[in-house]
């Protein structure tokens, strides 16, 4: 093959590259301009979830989660709620925790008898959470009430209560996580 007949394939195939990168990066281009909030959002106001469960702090660690996640995401500067451009309320409805996973114990009295015990060795923590948006001056909300689960696992360590604790915090996290997600990207 001649080197001129050469040249002209690695000249094609590098334009047939170069076609390529420019369209991938046009389509990726679009993609990232501007955010994806109604215009008229800029700030918004988390007022207290209301708990209405046994469990104290649920709202407590909620709201935090809510500030820290609408901070991390900057798409909307929190507020107080009379300067706010929308105000986010809701509840803790419920939460569950079960058994997720078990191990295989054998004490002394199954292996004598041939069979097995189970013991829980994962647990999962389920806490159910309503919001809605509302705009100041509207009556009926613009989003919601819609209804997100947080969802943990975690293991039992030699104090139950602790790591309970902790899986409801970090449940509590995961429904903030979707609270924000579905607020900022609702439009």
């Amino acid at each position: 093959m001649s080197k001129r007949i050469r040249d002209c394939r690695t000249g094609a195939a590098l334009v047939v590259v170069g076609a390529l990168v420019l369209a991938a990066g046009a389509g990726c281009a679009r993609y990232h301009r501007g955010s994806v909030l109604h215009p008229d959002l800029k700030t918004i106001a988390v007022m207290p979830f209301e708990n209405l469960t046994n469990e104290p702090r649920l709202t407590i660690q909620l709201q935090k989660g809510l500030a820290e996640h609408f901070s991390v995401d900057s798409m909307l500067r929190l507020a107080s709620s009379d300067v706010a451009d929308a105000v986010l309320r809701g509840r803790v409805v419920s939460y569950r925790l079960r058994q997720a996973a078990a191990a295989k114990r054998r004490d002394s009295q199954a292996r004598d008898r041939g069979s097995d015990a189970y013991q829980p060795s994962v647990f999962r923590v389920e806490v159910d959470v309503e919001y809605s948006l509302t705009v100041p001056g509207r009556r009926e909300s613009v989003l919601g009430p819609l209804t997100v689960q947080g969802v943990a696992d975690f293991s039992h360590l030699p104090d139950l209560n602790v790591a309970r604790q902790e899986g409801l915090d970090r449940a509590l996290n995961d429904a903030a996580v979707r609270v924000v997600a579905a607020v900022t990207e609702a439009w």
